[in-house]
């Protein structure tokens, strides 16, 4: 089973930042692929934890099926160095 479009985002205690892009870059390539992943979306992202922090993947497979893999978050360190 092939992946064909995915998107992942960071989930911390309930708040995505940038939500509605994520929906529009999945639904929008989705829809390039023939398949309306709109009602998909939504109703899983209204099942996503308000709590914790979670990492999950939106997922179209080769087959047209629609996923989501919900996934704990990466520990991430305490600071970020930019060179």
């Amino acid at each position: 089973m092939g992946l064909q479009v995915a998107d992942s985002f960071l989930v911390s205690d309930g708040a995505v930042r940038g939500i509605g892009l994520h929906r529009a870059r999945f639904v929008g390539s989705c829809a390039a692929a023939g398949v309306d992943a709109a009602p998909y979306w939504d109703q899983q992202v209204s099942r996503l934890p308000g709590f914790g922090r979670w990492f999950p993947r939106f997922e179209l497979h080769d087959t047209g099926e629609l996923a989501v893999q919900r996934r704990p978050a990466p520990t991430t360190g305490g600071r970020v160095r930019v060179a």
